[in-house]
């Protein structure tokens, strides 16, 4: 009975093993640059001013950027390529992470 369950431990030990290593390193290219942000809410809430987390642009501001590149051959990709966003209990701020293509955004000069 003991040398079932050592022989059953041993077989998922090694399963789980083959099966982690079996994962593919994704390439820092395709990685981004996170961070993690308490930040305010701003927008007014109607269609077109939604409600959304403090430096993601508004669709108008969208809108208004796709326009002014409309005809023109992008050169470089956007820096924020997305966030995820989870509100507060009191629906003023939110926990946001967002996705840079490069570091430059959030880096300072001292």
């Amino acid at each position: 009975m003991l040398s079932q369950l050592m022989a059953r431990s041993v077989f998922i030990i090694a399963l789980i093993s083959v099966a982690l290593s079996a994962q593919h390193r994704v390439s820092p290219e395709h990685q981004g640059h996170k961070i993690w942000a308490v930040v305010p809410l701003t927008g007014s809430g109607k269609p077109d001013d939604p409600k959304r987390p403090m430096f993601v642009p508004s669709p108008k501001e969208m809108a208004a950027a796709a326009a002014a590149s409309q005809g023109q051959k992008m050169t470089q990709a956007p820096d924020l390529l997305g966030y995820t966003m989870q509100l507060s209990d009191d629906g003023k701020s939110a926990l946001v992470e967002f996705t840079f293509s490069s570091q430059s955004p959030f880096t300072t000069s001292w």
